[in-house]
């Protein structure tokens, strides 16, 4: 499935979503943002996030935090 090209508004919501979203993960993990994303970006966490932000950032974001982390084990992510 293509995906759609961003509108400039979107393009901006999805940059401020993902920015706000990774230090998040990173703290309730105990975790630096640098970690985070290094985290999530080896163990598929990021391409999520990154894919399905329109839903995603309408969630709680406690549980998109637990699904990413879900996520990111089942590929092998260990924290």
């Amino acid at each position: 499935m293509e995906e759609k090209e961003l509108s400039e508004k979107e393009l901006q919501d999805q940059i401020a979503w993902i920015t706000f979203i990774i230090p998040e993960f990173g703290e309730a993990y105990k975790k630096n943002k640098r970690e985070a994303f290094i985290y999530l970006d080896n163990y598929g966490g990021f391409d999520y996030i990154y894919k399905h932000w329109r839903p995603l950032h309408c969630e709680n974001p406690e549980n998109v935090i637990r699904d990413m982390f879900d996520i990111c084990r089942k590929n092998g992510g260990d924290w």
